[in-house]
């Protein structure tokens, strides 16, 4: 009798975890046509399609250059 009390609140609490994992991993297959759309075209990864470059500069300590003082 001991034992059977203290398996409900383990067996609610691993069945309401299994739930709600199952309930999360089931809603990223649920997705509209129109979601599916939007992820598979390539314009809605970037903002522009114009091409811009920047000079780079390091801001940080590199071991390999030595430079005189």
């Amino acid at each position: 009798m001991g034992t059977m009390r203290l398996l409900k609140p383990l067996v609610v609490s691993v069945s309401s975890l299994f739930f709600v994992a199952l309930s999360g991993f089931a809603h990223g297959f649920v997705m509209t046509p129109r979601s599916l759309i939007n992820r598979l075209s390539q314009s809605s990864y970037y903002l522009t399609t114009k091409e811009l470059w920047f000079d780079q500069t390091l801001d940080h300590y590199s071991p390999y250059v030595i430079l005189p003082f």
